[in-house]
C-alpha cells in the first residue's frame, strides 16, 4: 500500500507526504464538500495517505490546511487511472 501511495504522490510532483497540520479540523462530509465529491471514505484517504488527526464519536477529524493535497492526491490517482485504462467516452 505504500508503494500506491509513494506513486500517486510523485505522479502530482510532490516529495512525500502530507505533514499534519493543528489548525482547523474537518469532518470527512466536509472534506468531502471542499473537494466538490459525493463522499470521501476514510479508508479511501487512509489509501492516500492521510489520516485523521482525530475521532470525536463516530466522526474522524482532519486537518483543514490538507484538502488541496488531497485534491492534488485524487487527481494523480485518477489521472493514473486514466493513463492504464481505455476510457470511452458516451455521447
Amino acid at each position: 500500500n505504500q508503494g500506491i501511495k509513494e506513486l500517486y504522490w510523485s505522479a502530482a510532483g510532490l516529495p512525500g507526504l502530507p505533514p499534519a497540520s493543528t489548525g482547523e479540523l474537518i469532518n470527512l462530509g466536509e472534506v468531502s464538500r471542499r473537494l466538490g465529491l459525493p463522499m470521501v471514505t476514510e479508508k479511501y484517504l487512509a489509501q492516500l495517505g492521510f489520516e485523521p488527526d482525530q475521532r470525536s464519536k463516530s466522526a474522524r477529524l482532519y486537518p483543514a490546511g490538507s484538502v488541496p493535497s488531497m485534491a492534488r492526491a485524487i487527481s494523480a490517482q485518477l489521472q493514473a487511472t486514466a493513463n492504464q485504462t481505455s476510457i470511452t467516452a458516451t455521447p
